[in-house]
């Protein structure tokens, strides 16, 4: 069945088949929006133990190359001003995102998006810049690949590290683990990889893996847009509201303080269902936000709430993107559904 959805994206895709079901479906409604969902843009030599959310960069550049052949690319403001204020959608609109604040968006992104002169919105996990504080799935995987044993047990299960495979398989079930729990859990599970693994985090090793406030003022400076995506990271359903509010309210405070500019995105930790409910999101509103993304795979139409708006992952596969950012999939979707 892979096979066969492969064959079929494929041929679609050499065809001209999913660009010309975008172009006809605009021009048949109000028009419809595409938040892409970006996280790292990785160098060649990557970090091995960094591989969460990441394109190559030498694949970044033919992917905008692409988005700015076919779309109309706007900041995440000015979409969800549009449908604040019930104006029709522009066709063909297209919006890049970058999560959590990576050095790569300054070193890697940024370079090719003023080449393309194409508008972004990054979202800042503003407890992570300048702290030197690896991110918990960075940290998970920076000691699974620098432990010299050959396993380490945890809970009671054994997990094998001889090859690389073996370490990015432990990698993979441990943030799927990690990723399900409660953040004490989270916490607990990270303290007892490194005292099992006898692998130290080496103090400030996240200060030069994540964005510089001084490198976050340049590119604000230049047209890049930043919102809030809280402080420490935490999902904001499985922490006290006392503490989901402070998070959302602090970070806002902090990026609009260090960048003198009003700070009106939210991106919501995780951001899948069950990530945010109609408290966080109230919270957000109360916070003074305009519009928040998911990690929700979706397209935005005039009737999509701008607190929910979904996005769509670039992924390592430029033909499947295109197709997804055709709208196709999700309409498919919906008819089912309905």
């Amino acid at each position: 069945m892979e096979t066969l959805v492969k064959i079929i994206i494929t041929t679609g895709d050499l065809l001209g088949l999913w660009d010309t079901y975008a172009w006809l479906l605009e021009r048949l409604t109000h028009g419809r929006g595409r938040i892409i969902n970006f996280h790292r843009v990785a160098d060649d030599k990557p970090y091995p133990w960094m591989p969460l959310g990441s394109i190559r960069l030498n694949e970044f550049e033919k992917r905008i190359s692409y988005i700015c052949s076919k779309y109309k690319l706007l900041t995440l403001q000015e979409l969800a001003y549009r449908i604040l204020m019930d104006e029709p959608l522009l066709q063909d609109s297209m919006v890049l995102t970058f999560d959590d604040g990576y050095k790569d968006m300054f070193s890697n992104a940024y370079p090719v998006l003023r080449k393309y002169s194409a508008p972004a919105t990054v979202f800042l996990t503003t407890g992570h810049i300048g702290s030197g504080e690896l991110f918990w799935w960075d940290k998970i995987g920076y000691v699974i690949y620098n432990s010299r044993l050959d396993r380490i047990q945890l809970d009671g299960v054994y997990h094998s590290l001889r090859t690389t495979e073996e370490k990015r398989k432990t990698v993979d079930t441990l943030l799927a683990e990690a990723d399900t729990g409660s953040e004490d859990r989270k916490k607990m599970l990270i303290n007892n990889l490194v005292t099992a693994s006898g692998v130290k985090i080496p103090d400030g090793l996240g200060e030069g893996l994540t964005l510089s406030w001084s490198e976050i003022r340049a590119m604000s400076n230049d047209g890049i847009d930043f919102g809030a995506h809280t402080v420490t990271h935490p999902v904001l359903t499985r922490v006290s509201l006392e503490q989901a509010k402070s998070e959302i309210f602090q970070s806002k405070i902090e990026i609009e303080n260090r960048l003198n500019k009003p700070v009106t995105t939210f991106a919501y930790p995780r951001g899948m269902a069950g990530d945010f409910n109609t408290q966080t999101v109230a919270l957000v509103k109360q916070a003074g936000f305009k519009c928040a993304v998911t990690a929700i795979p979706g397209m935005v139409s005039q009737q999509t709430d701008p607190y929910q708006f979904g996005r769509i992952a670039p992924g390592d596969n430029r033909r499947l993107f295109k197709f997804l950012a055709s709208g196709l999939w999700y309409d498919l979707q919906s008819r089912r559904s309905g």
